[in-house]
């Protein structure tokens, strides 16, 4: 059964109207313990108090907070979801033509297991809907278009809007990896059997579809469209999870095409603020400017869990009908962040094994070599544990010599055990085309066309 959304929200913000005001404190004095740069040790932050600004106000960081716009539904958004987990008959959001602005459609620790307790929940949008998300409360919170963790059976369906208003965020705020976590379109963070099908999202924060530490996720006929050139915009990230099918999808950003291997894409804040400014005091803290210490205890407040996005195998992904256009970077990118989260180890050992791409084609512009890599991109000498990769009847369009680099150690322990190429067109000509082929214990292609000409020669 349904819940009519438009009517129910309209209920629970006449009776719970926004009174935020430009000037009232919205958060008092404090401090926040975390562990800043990542290594187990505990710094303590005190912070300042903060206040509501502007709903236009630029650079709003913590502790300040925007005054959010008397039509922002994302409280009601909460309500609604709670009256269906906690009314029997209901088991599905509908969301039907209109415009809706609010922080995202955000879906924490939904349980949908029938045999556990739960029940699974059905959102549809209507193909009129446009929901947009509003300016961030402040700089450092995470507010991606779509927000599903800790969550389970949960189905997605409909042809609505998702604007993240991502390029607006940028500007505003001027985020970076230093002051602000990860942010994402659409992330999908510790859950299990999720399914989206037909759903649209527009100008993302960062990576436009993204997985982290999940199991069994189906992505149907899906769309991550974020023209405008900000930071790191990948166009599926599938940074770790397993039994994960992407069933038809078109991407377009300005970074890899395709990743996997990101592990914990938020562990750069606080940390490379104190990597590119040391003379910071961690013996004592207070005698750091409040930027500084503000900083430190937001990264406490909004993103404490940043080692812990993704620590799992990843296996079984399964891309196939898909293409992606991005303005720089590779069409195929895997293992640029696997080390162990600890720094003091050089040690990997995370498995990632089983990636399949059929009728998967890419689109490089610039800058980027735009080729295919499966590596190990950190410092670490020690190399994930591929196993078996298999891309056939894709095509790439890129700029730069070098189609593939496929290089481990070569260790018995550490090389990929099968490597397959079969039927890859490189369209654009390349005049003097080069690959690596390293570590791999059983390789095989065929079928290599480059600029329209088969390759015979490079055919193993």
């Amino acid at each position: 059964m349904y819940l009519i959304s438009r009517r129910f929200l309209k209920t629970i913000c006449e009776k719970n109207p926004i009174t935020d005001s430009v000037g009232q404190i919205c958060r008092p004095a404090g401090s926040v313990t975390d562990a800043s740069l990542n290594d187990g040790r505990l710094f303590t932050w005190n912070h300042e108090a903060g206040r509501f600004v502007s709903y236009t106000s630029k650079r709003v960081a913590f502790p300040n907070l925007r005054a959010r716009d008397s039509n922002d539904l994302s409280d009601a958004l909460q309500a609604a979801l709670e009256k269906i987990k906690n009314t029997p008959e209901l088991n599905t959001l509908y969301i039907p033509a209109g415009v809706y602005l609010w922080s995202g459609l955000k879906i924490h620790n939904w349980n949908g297991d029938a045999n556990n307790g739960g029940k699974p929940l059905f959102v549809y949008t209507d193909e009129n809907a446009l929901m947009i998300n509003r300016q961030k409360e402040c700089r450092e919170a995470i507010e991606p278009a779509i927000y599903i963790a800790y969550s389970s059976y949960i189905t997605i369906s409909g042809r609505g809007i998702h604007d993240g208003q991502g390029c607006l965020s940028f500007s505003t705020d001027r985020k970076d990896a230093k002051n602000t976590p990860h942010q994402g379109g659409v992330v999908i963070k510790k859950s299990n059997n999720i399914t989206f099908n037909d759903t649209y999202m527009r100008d993302s924060q960062q990576w436009n579809w993204e997985t982290h530490d999940v199991v069994d996720i189906n992505l149907n006929n899906i769309k991550g469209l974020s023209p405008y050139n900000h930071g790191w915009i990948d166009g599926l990230n599938l940074s770790s999870g397993k039994n994960i099918t992407v069933n038809g999808s078109i991407t377009l950003g300005n970074d890899d095409a395709f990743a996997t291997g990101h592990y914990n894409p938020s562990n750069e804040f606080p940390r490379r603020t104190y990597t590119e400014n040391q003379s910071i005091n961690l013996t004592n803290t207070d005698a750091n400017p409040a930027e500084i210490r503000n900083t430190f205890a937001a990264a406490g407040v909004y993103n404490k869990d940043r080692l812990n996005w993704s620590n799992s195998d990843t296996e079984n992904i399964r891309i196939s009908n898909a293409i992606g256009w991005t303005r720089l970077a590779h069409c195929i990118r895997a293992g640029i962040n696997t080390k162990s989260n600890n720094p003091e180890t050089d040690t990997c050992g995370r498995l990632l094994k089983g990636f399949y791409f059929d009728n998967y084609h890419a689109i490089v512009g610039r800058n980027g070599s735009g080729d295919i890599r499966f590596v190990n991109y950190n410092s670490s000498t020690s190399w994930p544990l591929y196993e078996k990769i298999e891309i056939k009847n894709c095509s790439f369009w890129k700029p730069g010599n070098k189609w593939a680099l496929i290089q481990t150690m070569v260790d018995n322990n550490q090389m990929i055990q099968n490597f397959v190429m079969k039927n890859i067109y490189f369209v654009k000509p390349i005049a003097h085309p080069s690959s690596t082929f390293s570590g791999i214990m059983n390789l095989k292609v065929k079928g290599l066309y480059i600029g329209g000409q088969r390759m015979p020669k490079c055919e193993l």
